[in-house]
């Protein structure tokens, strides 16, 4: 080193040419953007690479010299196109993949997501019994709780301050399930999700002249009916180095609560349609919906006929219309919804 500055080293100019071609033979497109522009060559020791394209930055310890084994994503450029909520890539950034899933990356990325979401289902369901045949996970996020812990000094003085408590948010097509160290600590159908919002949550003050103030910014999830007001911070794994913001959250929870909502409906009239093949089910369900009547209305002829007590099909005696019980409950399924 001479005046402070570091010395070029020896056969630098032949280093990054031979780094350049270890790139152009084992990684001939970016993984990210797909540009065949190639890269630029850095650091020290000539092992990070930049896309030209994209600017997507990565590295990997066999450059400059050696043939590449493991590629690791630093940085997401700034020049991509948003897929879905996020960047394709940004789940792993810092983690080391070996060549070969770089290579094919369009398809390797996807599929290695859903292995790591297929295997935490899968571990979680062998502790809780709450999921149904047909429910399948979507997503899941690695983050903290923050619950707000009150305590009590020997001399009265009271303080509050937040407790984060590690866990895990997964998303199924069916509901909200928050685990701590592998267990179940709440559930919420997706139906029953009444908010979701980023917020700004503090404790109430303590110290002295109760100005201070413990903070955190998170996302606020609330469910009346199943008694849940939370706050979570969220993170993408496996490498969870970037935290989810409250739109991205509610975007995929909105999305599958609409489709919840949707097969409860179509089932619930399923179910009803099921129950009415006969008089005695449909006065059973009249009854559910705290409906009584003896008489009704002929569908055909307007006349007023006596409702059966069983029975699939009645014969209207004025006008010889056939009757059945589907028919009756249609027109009055709206007094029992």
């Amino acid at each position: 080193m001479l005046g402070g500055r570091v010395t070029p080293l020896f056969g630098r100019k032949e280093k990054t040419a031979e780094a350049q071609n270890i790139l152009s033979k084992s990684l001939s497109s970016c993984p990210i953007c797909g540009s065949k522009e190639g890269y630029r060559v850095e650091g020290f020791s000539l092992n990070f690479f930049t896309c030209l394209k994209c600017q997507s930055k990565f590295h990997s310890m066999e450059l400059p010299s050696k043939p590449l084994k493991t590629i690791e994503l630093l940085e997401l450029g700034t020049n991509l196109e948003k897929i879905g909520e996020n960047y394709r890539g940004i789940e792993i950034l810092g983690v080391e993949m070996p060549l070969q899933f770089w290579q094919n990356f369009q398809t390797n990325y996807p599929s290695f997501l859903d292995s790591i979401l297929s295997s935490f289902f899968k571990t979680v369901s062998k502790a809780v019994t709450i999921f149904e045949d047909d429910e399948k996970p979507v997503k899941y996020f690695t983050g903290q709780r923050y619950p707000l812990v009150t305590s009590i000094s020997g001399d009265g003085d009271v303080s509050y301050k937040f407790e984060p408590c590690n866990g895990e948010m997964l998303v199924t097509t069916h509901r909200l399930v928050w685990f701590e160290r592998g267990i179940l600590k709440f559930d919420i159908p997706l139906q029953h999700v009444d908010s979701i919002a980023e917020v700004e949550a503090s404790s109430p003050g303590y110290g002295f002249g109760g100005m201070d103030k413990a903070r955190v910014s998170g996302i606020n999830v609330k469910s009346k009916q199943c008694g849940v007001d939370e706050v979570f911070e969220f993170t993408l794994p496996p490498a969870s180095k970037v935290k989810v913001n409250g739109e991205d959250f509610l975007r995929v929870v909105k999305e599958k609560a609409f489709e919840r909502k949707g097969e409860l409906k179509a089932q619930k009239k399923k179910e009803r349609i099921h129950l009415v093949l006969d008089f005695s089910s449909l006065k059973e369900e009249m009854k559910k919906g705290g409906l009584v009547m003896s008489t009704f209305k002929c569908p055909n002829c307007g006349a007023s006929l006596p409702l059966p007590k069983s029975g699939k099909v009645l014969v209207c005696k004025h006008c010889n219309a056939p009757i059945k019980p589907i028919d009756i409950f249609e027109k009055i399924k709206s007094l029992i919804e």
